[in-house]
């Protein structure tokens, strides 16, 4: 009955249900300092999240979107190689360093971005940044996925991902937001 599904569907399901894990990991985080933590730690958890993920978002929204038909048309050929690494170095050539700014001077930029009553986002910031330099590296290895039709893989690590943030995040919870 499974080889009976088109591959484009088998393709379609394993996107989707990887989306809902990425999904259900990107809202545990802060379901779990709203459930354990107060209202105030959730809201430096939240402004310092979205300090971060604003850039990235600017840089990798447009990279992946040129990344998966440019890494399609070569699938197969001897320069895929070569056009993942090169999209692999634009990557980290724009996010390491945003990462670098936030671990080094989390104060600074929240003060400038956010103002002196929102200082208890600092130290969350600074937990984020370094975190943030897996995030668009999974997401090409999750391109790499789409391109070579791996389904298995397309469920499989987004799930496993998942699992894995769930329990770092419940490991933290007793540092507060900033061991989430």
């Amino acid at each position: 009955l499974r080889s009976a599904r088109p591959a484009g569907m088998r393709l379609a399901g394993a996107l989707v249900m990887g989306r809902i894990m990425d999904y259900l990991r990107q809202k545990a985080d802060r379901a779990l300092i709203r459930a354990c933590c107060s209202a105030t730690e959730l809201g430096f958890y939240d402004r310092a999240y979205r300090i971060l993920a604003a850039p990235l978002q600017q840089v990798q929204g447009p990279l992946m979107a040129v990344a998966l038909p440019t890494l399609s048309r070569k699938r197969g050929t001897d320069g895929y190689a070569d056009y993942f690494l090169a999209f692999v170095r634009a990557i980290t050539a724009v996010t390491f360093p945003l990462a670098a700014l936030g671990l080094v001077f989390p104060d600074e930029i929240v003060h400038v971005m956010l103002g002196d009553s929102w200082g208890g986002s600092a130290p969350i910031l600074r937990g984020l940044s370094l975190m943030s330099i897996s995030w668009p590296l999974m997401n090409l290895c999750a391109v790499n996925f789409v391109v070579f039709e791996c389904t298995q893989h397309l469920i499989v690590w987004p799930a496993v991902a998942c699992a894995m943030a769930v329990v770092a995040f419940v490991i933290g919870l007793p540092w507060g937001a900033a061991g989430v």
